[in-house]
């Protein structure tokens, strides 16, 4: 189809190789800089994105409307700002980084399980899971969400951290609805639990891992390349954080 012609060029081209050439960065992308049309990105949906909101780990809705449905609903006008906004690696970017400017872009963090589980678990040996989702949505329609997910074992009467067989860790990207985003998991994630001493000092649990990733192409540029990153580092008392964050080669 069209839509999968235009891409298929350079899906197979390596993220290691491909370097920027003369990118600048941009502003708000008009409509003659967009790499999609709606009418191309309505083809997109339609074949089948690689990702949809059935994949997501995210806490359940109601709402059983699907991004084409969400997308089709939107005025033209609407259809040519979302992919103008969606077209513009400086905003997407940004968004994944937790970061927009603008009004019609939002970011959610999502990390309340992890929070309240911290705070009411009883003072005893357990697991403490780890639940954190990143989404970024373009006039209301998620476009992307990350994940992170685990559990470790701790003692908060000891504060003290487990290096058990049953600690886990995963960072996942469960919706990617931007045919000009192309990820790939370049090695597996890792967990490791900082070496124990006296009064539990460095005595925290670690998680990382990262998807590489090209956005483009782009008018009138190359495409551009770099890293998504997820870490972790949570303590015996439920305290700590989750982060995801892009870097640019």
């Amino acid at each position: 189809m069209k839509l999968a012609k235009i891409f298929n060029s350079f899906l197979s081209i390596s993220l290691v190789t491909v370097s920027l050439v003369g990118f600048a960065p941009s502003t708000h992308a008009s409509a003659s800089d967009s790499a999609l049309t709606p009418a191309e990105y309505i083809e997109f949906l339609k074949e089948g994105a690689p990702n949809t909101y059935a994949n997501s780990i995210a806490p359940a809705s109601s709402d059983t409307s699907t991004p084409l449905t969400q997308f089709e609903d939107l005025s033209p006008e609407q259809q040519q700002k979302f992919v103008d906004l969606i077209s513009d690696p400086d905003i997407m970017l940004k968004a994944i980084d937790g970061d927009s400017t603008f009004p019609e872009v939002q970011v959610n963090d999502d990390d309340t399980n992890v929070q309240v589980n911290g705070l009411t678990a009883a003072a005893s040996t357990s697991f403490f899971p780890i639940v954190y989702n990143r989404s970024v949505q373009v006039l209301g329609i998620t476009i992307f969400r990350g994940a992170i997910t685990g559990q470790f074992k701790r003692d908060p009467s000891t504060k003290r951290v487990y290096a058990a067989s049953e600690n886990t860790w995963r960072f996942i990207i469960t919706d990617n609805l931007n045919p000009l985003l192309q990820t790939t998991k370049p090695y597996a994630d890792s967990h490791y639990v900082s070496t124990y001493t006296a009064g539990g000092i460095g005595n925290d649990f670690h998680g990382k891992g990262a998807f590489t990733f090209s956005f483009g192409p782009i008018k009138g540029y190359s495409i551009k390349t770099g890293i998504c990153n997820g870490t972790s580092v949570y303590y015996a008392d439920g305290t700590g954080h989750s982060l995801i964050a892009t870097e640019e080669n």
